[in-house]
């Protein structure tokens, strides 16, 4: 079942977007510099993780670059997650 319509242009953008959320983010946290409590940015990982491995679905021709980029992504959940404990 599809949840959205999203045109693979649209998709690349999307991809592009969370690239750059995921670099702020990974600085940020890096830094010590986050501007929420980190469980917050975990969920958001979280939630971002789901939104990309829905994305691949819609756009299978993508779905070695989202994979990367969920990886990147869930690495970072578990820095977080270790930090939080």
């Amino acid at each position: 079942m599809r949840i959205w319509a999203m045109s693979p242009a649209d998709a690349d953008q999307r991809i592009i977007l969370s690239r750059k959320t995921h670099s702020l983010i990974a600085q940020a946290f890096a830094a010590g510099d986050l501007a929420a409590p980190m469980h917050e940015y975990v969920a958001q990982l979280g939630a971002e993780i789901v939104f990309l491995r829905q994305l691949a679905v819609e756009h299978p021709a993508k779905a070695g670059k989202i994979g990367n980029l969920v990886g990147r992504y869930e690495v970072l959940m578990r820095h977080m997650r270790e930090r939080l404990n």
